[in-house]
């Protein structure tokens, strides 16, 4: 299983989408929804009118959709007895024009931002698609209107982003820990702020593009004599800055342009070394004797590193104060 590791952002966040689908449903279950049907009747279009194309399926196995499926709008209408309901959405943009996210319609225009990538509503937000509730299925129920209307916006600027050392950073994990590294990896870079102010922006406007400086997380340490445990924050992703595709670079996170051409920025990311996420191995001394600790601070063994290979499972433990991603041996 995953051999070939030279994994980019979006095959990544296909995987994440895979094992947060699982998760999805098992939570339904868990939680018991409401037993009869949920429908949905949901539209889909692209905006502004004429600089791009969306599609919508309930498919997670489509990944190149046939160029002829895509249109201006379409109305998505299916059934299921759950009430977090999977929608994945494509898009193309115009010659001239990029991509800038899915977005919320409401009220005549573009409201509230919902994700970047081709995406599994209910991923992050359980309630993203609204639907009509029935307790059979022998009639039709769905809504006269549509529950839900979203928009792909398209500009003449656009955005993205890359975590620049992400194959080496999942080249550090074991196989078994790949699908929870990359549910941690898009869990932290959804959390931090990426966006411009003016998506569906055109030529001669003004747009600023702003993304998070840096992603810090909790670091705990257990003193191996008083078992006191001391928690720190620590950076785990830093911003690296933005580039254009003529290969300019810009430091500042928050870049102001005017629009003059179409052009694609950028937002580069680092995950760095004593992050608490463990994504990335760290060194232990090979000649010192190490106490191992569970991640509850309960003492595992001690021993010198070689040792520590052999007594443990590959996982995540604290030695020397730090939580490692110690792999077995």
């Amino acid at each position: 299983m995953f051999k070939n590791r030279n994994f980019c952002f979006g095959q990544g966040i296909r995987i994440l989408m895979a094992l947060a689908l699982v998760l999805c449903c098992c939570g339904n279950v868990l939680a018991g929804d409401d037993f009869g049907y949920y429908w949905y009747h949901t539209h889909v279009a692209a905006y502004p009118t004429g600089k791009g194309l969306v599609y919508a399926t309930q498919d997670s196995n489509v990944e190149n959709p046939n160029p002829e499926l895509f249109a201006e709008e379409m109305t998505v209408k299916f059934v299921n007895n759950s009430s977090d309901a999977d929608l994945y959405l494509f898009n193309r943009p115009a010659e001239g024009y990029g991509f800038n996210g899915w977005y919320r319609w409401e009220d005549g225009q573009v409201s509230s931002f919902l994700s970047w990538n081709t995406s599994v509503f209910g991923l992050f937000s359980p309630s993203s698609l609204s639907s009509t509730w029935s307790e059979d299925n022998e009639t039709e129920h769905y809504s006269e209107d549509p529950n839900d209307e979203v928009v792909g916006v398209f500009g003449r600027v656009s955005i993205k982003r890359d975590v620049d050392n992400l194959n080496e950073v999942i080249a550090a994990v074991p196989d078994s820990e790949v699908f929870g590294a990359m549910f941690i990896i898009g869990g932290i870079l959804d959390n931090m702020e990426f966006s411009i102010d003016n998506p569906c922006n055109e030529i001669g406007d003004n747009v600023m593009l702003s993304a998070a400086e840096v992603y810090k997380d909790s670091v705990t340490s257990v003193d191996e004599i008083t078992g006191v445990e001391t928690k720190e924050y620590k950076d785990v992703v830093v911003f690296t800055g933005w580039t254009d595709t003529k290969g300019n670079h810009y430091t500042s996170s928050e870049l102001k342009l005017k629009v003059t051409e179409h052009e694609v920025y950028t937002a580069h990311y680092q995950f760095i070394d004593n992050s608490s996420s463990g994504i990335k191995s760290l060194p232990i001394n090979e000649s010192k004797i190490h106490k191992a600790y569970s991640l509850s601070g309960a003492v595992l063994t001690s021993g010198k590193e070689e040792e520590l290979r052999k007594k443990l499972k590959s996982g995540f433990y604290i030695i020397n104060g730090k939580k490692i991603l110690l792999k077995s041996k």
